[in-house]
């Protein structure tokens, strides 16, 4: 599986070509320049999506088109302005914008509510606009082993094991998770798919359960009451994690 090419095939995506000018697909940082309609035109869209809620797109049109904006049907309350003038912005849908030839600002916004999610054998996850999160694990790898005579260091095989607790159910309302919830917004890095780089954090109250392993793996969430105090727990987005628990009972 060519998993590196998730990338660049999404940067080519969040940009497409419509009937009469651009989609704006994800309003992650890109800037296009192409002919549209007979005419030169650039759209940078400046922002840091999928950490933070707003985008601002700049556009210089040679001729006139279309912009459409994809609105996320979790964007419950999404707004799109074009200069200044407030468009329809259907959830699941396009907001449209009528560019004349020329240079024009969309300002958008993505409000990111923090939503419990139901899962597979009663356990839920916690996302917040585009993004599941998870609790990082404290990790240590273990060689295991490396086919004879190889010299190459990335075709070693290795055991990732656990070094922090893990086995932990969320104690807050589904209905409202918000009310027991903080946010944290750290700056944007170079790298902020990592642990030490995740740009948000959520910190949540969870307890310890009764949840051991088999053959490596969490087992099968057994039914018994959740142990221990309640205490704060901090999570970041899933993809900024290496070794992490996504999926948690409700507590």
């Amino acid at each position: 599986m060519a998993l590196h090419q998730g990338w660049p095939k999404f940067a080519a995506s969040s940009l497409m070509r419509s009937a009469d000018g651009v989609a704006v697909m994800s309003l992650v940082p890109v800037t296009l320049h192409a002919q549209v309609n007979g005419g030169p035109v650039s759209i940078t869209v400046d922002s840091e999506y999928p950490f933070r809620s707003s985008a601002d797109i700049t556009v210089q049109a040679g001729a006139p088109l279309m912009v459409s904006i994809r609105i996320p049907a979790w964007a419950q309350g999404a707004s799109v302005r074009l200069d200044g003038r407030l468009l329809d912005a259907p959830v699941g849908g396009f907001a449209h914008a009528d560019c004349s030839a020329g240079n024009h600002t969309i300002m958008v916004q993505l409000p990111m509510r923090l939503v419990v999610e139901n899962r597979y054998q009663e356990l839920v996850v916690l996302k917040r606009g585009p993004l599941v999160y998870s609790l990082p694990i404290g990790e240590t790898w273990v060689h295991r082993s490396k086919p004879e005579g190889e010299e190459r260091p990335w075709l070693n095989n290795y055991e990732v094991l656990p070094t922090t607790p893990w086995n932990y159910g969320l104690a807050l309302d589904c209905h409202d998770p918000a009310r027991s919830a903080v946010i944290e917004q750290h700056p944007v890095g170079d790298c902020p798919f990592s642990p030490e780089g995740a740009p948000v954090a959520i910190t949540v109250p969870a307890r310890m359960v009764p949840w051991g392993m088999e053959c490596g793996c969490a087992a099968p969430l057994p039914a018994g009451p959740a142990q221990g105090p309640v205490e704060q727990v901090r999570l970041i987005p899933y993809g900024c994690t290496n070794l992490r628990l996504t999926e948690m009972p409700l507590v």
